[in-house]
């Protein structure tokens, strides 16, 4: 895994990129337990190119690999989250570069 911020202003951005082995078409992500209200956007990518993805109510994010076959094979996944960086807490900042390190 490799993850990625940027800090903009009053705006966080994450990209976090993975290898995924697997026949499974359907696969869900769970983000950092960030408050639910402050996530601006969320965009992935398989292969490099772009997919649809939502968000449950548990705040995962739900997407899709196409053209999936039986046969397990390797994608490279994209997930990009932005959110609100004033609205959080020194503390969960704290916390999530104590979770990457």
């Amino acid at each position: 895994i490799w993850v990625q911020t940027w800090l903009a202003g009053s705006e966080r951005q994450d990209r976090c990129v993975f290898r995924l082995r697997t026949s499974e078409a359907e696969h869900r992500v769970r983000l950092p337990q960030w408050d639910s209200g402050s996530v601006a956007g969320v965009e992935v990518a398989v292969d490099h190119h772009r997919v649809e993805a939502t968000r449950d109510a548990n705040g995962d994010v739900l997407f899709s690999i196409p053209g999936v076959s039986e046969v397990v094979e390797s994608h490279v996944v994209e997930v990009w989250y932005r959110l609100n960086f004033e609205t959080e807490t020194v503390e969960s900042l704290n916390q999530l570069i104590d979770e990457m390190c």
